[in-house]
């Protein structure tokens, strides 16, 4: 299995920090407001939380138009199709063949 790279970024709000997590193969991203005095571990867990959340319904959503449910590893869209012979991507046209 392929780890993922996730990417956090903190913007200190007065008394919250906006933290943004980024998936660098889809590029997707979500971002949560915490209280400042919130670990930075806590904060990181929150935010991979819904990105996980967000990364799912996007995989159930793609599942559900026909697709793979899996993101291209060129592009990062959900817009993968199998056929017997090979696995090709919708969006950018490339193709993995078995």
């Amino acid at each position: 299995m392929v780890q993922r790279e996730v990417l956090f970024e903190f913007i200190r709000m007065g008394n919250a920090v906006k933290v943004t997590a980024t998936d660098t193969l889809t590029l997707a991203e979500v971002a949560t407001i915490c209280h400042a005095h919130t670990s930075r571990r806590d904060m990181e867990n929150l935010a991979l939380k819904r990105l996980d959340a967000f990364l799912t319904k996007q995989a159930d959503q793609a599942h559900a138009k026909g697709y793979e449910g899996l993101p291209c590893k060129h592009c990062g869209k959900y817009t993968l199709k199998r056929s017997a012979t090979r696995v090709k991507c919708d969006t950018c046209g490339k193709e993995v063949r078995f």
